[in-house]
């Protein structure tokens, strides 16, 4: 039997999204008979008080695996742990913090960017690409719901209530039929398949939704928080059909709204589920394997 542990940090304004994948992937590792062991800490709490806790559950012997989710990679904290883990897999967005280094110390990294981050290196270990996006595995299994609204408006952790609420309000005046999603409201992430096959767009910003929008064939519609989530956005407009609006603090709610209501004009709603739902089961044969 694997005897896994998986550590990530979220907190209020950001860091959700690796919450709830560390949450699939520990479900898709028992599915396979794992031991998993699931910590996420807070951000508020310091990264020394984290390593205590990692090193007390990993033990002594290496026989136990680590998995760790960070926001922003670090080299120092993996090559503390790395001694102690049978083996180290590191999962991050598209890798901006990730180093040679990290490459080295780590036996697998886990991208989740919509797009080969090989780099051209050779004898990197890694999983990159849209089937290995770790979303629900629910979305698998398609839905026939009728259209109840124009689009579904979700704003992850660091986007502000006032620029959210004056979006809603702009779609409105636009006579867009919407229903706004809450960040972090347990019931809603519970729904939130249904509801995006009850809508004809996605609004709101890059993340996890917007590939949950794909793999229901629904369009987004995305603003961005970061620099590394507009070229994931720009990859899922490219290859999937979403709309990238750029940094959210050069997007107006009103011109959020009007491509809305283009969109919703012209029929452009719908694109192909270039995202299938399996990813998580991917990713967790890989470290299986590895």
């Amino acid at each position: 039997m694997n005897h896994i542990a998986i550590y990530s940090r979220s907190g209020p304004n950001a860091g959700y999204g690796h919450k709830v994948r560390c949450e699939r992937l520990s479900n898709a590792l028992r599915d396979r008979g794992a031991d998993v062991v699931l910590i996420n800490h807070p951000e508020e709490r310091t990264m020394e008080f984290s390593e205590k806790i990692i090193v007390d559950l990993l033990g002594t012997g290496k026989t136990k695996d680590l998995i760790i989710d960070l926001q922003e990679n670090d080299d120092e904290f993996l090559r503390r742990l790395r001694p102690l883990a049978r083996k180290l897999i590191v999962i991050v967005g598209i890798g901006h913090t990730i180093t040679k280094e990290t490459h080295w110390i780590a036996d697998l990294v886990v991208y989740q960017a919509p797009f080969d981050c090989a780099r051209g290196v050779p004898g990197e270990n890694i999983v990159s690409g849209l089937e290995y996006i770790m979303i629900d595995p629910s979305y698998a299994v398609k839905e026939k719901v009728e259209k109840e609204r124009d689009a579904l408006v979700y704003f992850g952790g660091g986007v502000s209530d006032e620029y959210a609420d004056e979006v809603c309000t702009k779609l409105r005046e636009c006579g867009i039929a919407s229903h706004r999603a809450f960040w972090g409201n347990k019931l809603w992430v519970d729904c939130l398949k249904t509801d995006l096959y009850a809508s004809r767009l996605f609004v709101g910003s890059m993340g996890m939704t917007a590939y949950e929008a794909i793999a229901c064939g629904v369009r987004p519609i995305v603003v961005c928080r970061s620099l590394d989530h507009v070229v994931s956005a720009d990859a899922i407009e490219e290859d999937c059909g979403a709309i990238n609006m750029g940094l959210i603090d050069q997007v107006s709610p009103i011109e959020l709204a009007t491509t809305v209501r283009f969109c919703v004009d012209e029929g452009a709603t719908e694109i192909a589920r270039a995202v299938d739902g399996l990813g998580v089961y991917r990713v967790a044969q890989r470290i299986l394997e590895c």
